[in-house]
């Protein structure tokens, strides 16, 4: 097999597809750990539609619209399962989703736009509207986890504690390629700017096995009578 390109997408997807096998059949069924298993669900199918992109360019510009739009939904959601996991559990939270879906409507009229520039064994890089923008929507909500994770490590004990302790470090480590991106971008090579999505939800697998273990651990506490 000569083209290699995508193989590691592929098999990511494989990994994280027996993650949310392991959330939906081991994991206490509650609300928090079934929007992580959507998290990680979203995760795999990004990996599987950069799979078909770079392996067998199936559905430029359309697949590469459709991964966008699916990791659109990732950071609000990741702040939505911290938020409710500490009971912070109003309606308004909905609102996070405001920008990702301004994006997918905005991103529907502009898909003649989308260009998948490079595709390596390792990453993709891509071209798109609104560049800057939609990596301000992006990273905000990452950053509010992480703050919010921040706090909560430090103002509890116990289960809670280290559970918020694991999700921290997944965010933070995710967060390494960004800060290198930007970085880079400051020394005049913004090429890693264009490949950051690819490499961080590459990454983003080592969050997904946070995930797990968050979901295997967060059971609702027994009382004893």
């Amino acid at each position: 097999m000569d083209n290699w390109n995508g193989i590691v997408s592929l098999f990511i997807a494989c990994i994280e597809f027996v993650l949310i096998l392991n959330i939906l059949f081991f994991a206490e069924r509650n609300k928090v750990n079934r929007l992580a298993a959507l998290l990680i669900f979203i995760l795999m199918n990004y990996q599987l539609l950069e799979f078909l992109m770079c392996y067998a360019f199936i559905g430029l510009p359309y697949t590469a619209y459709i991964a966008f739009v699916n990791i659109s939904f990732l950071p609000p959601l990741g702040l939505l399962i911290v938020l409710r996991f500490w009971n912070y559990d109003k309606k308004y939270w909905l609102l996070l989703f405001m920008p990702p879906l301004f994006f997918t409507i905005y991103y529907l009229f502009t898909i003649e736009q989308f260009q998948l520039g490079k595709c390596t064994v390792l990453y993709a890089s891509y071209n798109y509207p609104l560049g800057f923008l939609y990596g301000l929507f992006y990273y905000l909500p990452i950053l509010a986890t992480i703050i919010l994770l921040s706090v909560k490590a430090k103002l509890n004990n116990g289960k809670r504690n280290l559970l918020a302790r694991v999700l921290l470090g997944g965010y933070i480590l995710i967060s390494i390629p960004v800060i290198a991106s930007f970085l880079f971008a400051w020394l005049g090579m913004p090429g890693l700017q264009s490949v950051i999505e690819s490499i961080m939800c590459k990454s983003a697998v080592v969050l997904a096995f946070c995930y797990l273990y968050f979901s295997l651990k967060n059971k609702k506490e027994k009382t004893v009578s």
